[in-house]
């Protein structure tokens, strides 16, 4: 009997340490992997400033999906929108919170329609061009139940970005841009496609990143600022100027 429990323990303990491995190599390997999917001017931080790093030019269009938010969002991101090239992305889709009716409203009376769009604005791609993701937090709502509609939100976001697999994502601060963008990166994750992502800190924002700007500040892209004095205090991103 003591030879056969002395057996099992040995068995037991060499189970654990087999998983103890099994699961340290997974870990590394998931490590890895999410170190290859980081920008270029996060893992190259120390040798090439953002500035300067070399940016590939494209010869097609790039599909853009565009992140709305409540009030000042919606006015800077649009006031942006009018210094594109209309031909050099499609189509261009935005996305708005379900509980964010104002912002589809600002949309369309800001840009107009396919067949009346002149050269130096941007136009819709498609009637349903601006798409609805749930909140993943109201005001006002219990802490309790912010996960729930958090995970709700991400499932709806992985299922619309996965649908749409846009080249580049642009967003400027809104809590609705938090899983758009998270679900851009699970696409980049898992090798579907390596979605862009370009975040735009909001004009209000002189001395302090907003805290959509902190949490995506190591994961976009690209990080513009529009205060020199940003720039200054967080060195990975850029100062283009004022966009907005």
């Amino acid at each position: 009997m003591a030879i056969l429990d002395l057996q099992e323990s040995f068995a037991r303990t060499l189970a654990i340490f087999a998983a103890i491995y099994v699961l340290c190599i997974v870990s590394a390997l998931l490590a890895f992997r999410l170190y290859v999917v980081l920008p270029n001017r996060v893992t190259n931080a120390r040798v090439t400033p953002p500035s300067v790093t070399k940016q590939h030019v494209r010869t097609t269009p790039a599909a853009l999906l565009v992140v709305l938010g409540s009030g000042g969002h919606t006015k800077e991101m649009l006031t942006m929108l009018q210094g594109l090239e209309p031909l050099r992305y499609r189509p261009l889709v935005f996305v708005r919170a379900e509980s964010d009716a104002r912002s589809e409203g600002m949309v369309k009376a800001a840009l107009p329609p396919p067949s009346e769009f002149p050269s130096s604005s941007v136009s819709f791609s498609k009637p349903d061009s601006v798409l609805t993701v749930p909140r993943s937090r109201s005001v006002g709502q219990s802490w309790l139940t912010t996960p729930l509609t958090t995970l709700r939100a991400l499932a709806a976001s992985v299922a619309l970005v996965a649908r749409l697999q846009p080249d580049v994502i642009l967003c400027n601060g809104p809590g609705t841009c938090i899983p758009i963008c998270a679900a851009g990166y699970i696409l980049r994750f898992l090798g579907v496609k390596h979605v862009k992502i370009i975040f735009v800190e909001s004009f209000c924002r002189v001395t302090t990143l907003s805290l959509t700007g902190k949490l995506l500040y190591w994961a976009a892209d690209r990080f513009l600022v529009q205060w020199p004095g940003l720039r200054d205090k967080y060195p990975q991103a850029e100062y283009l100027g004022q966009l907005c």
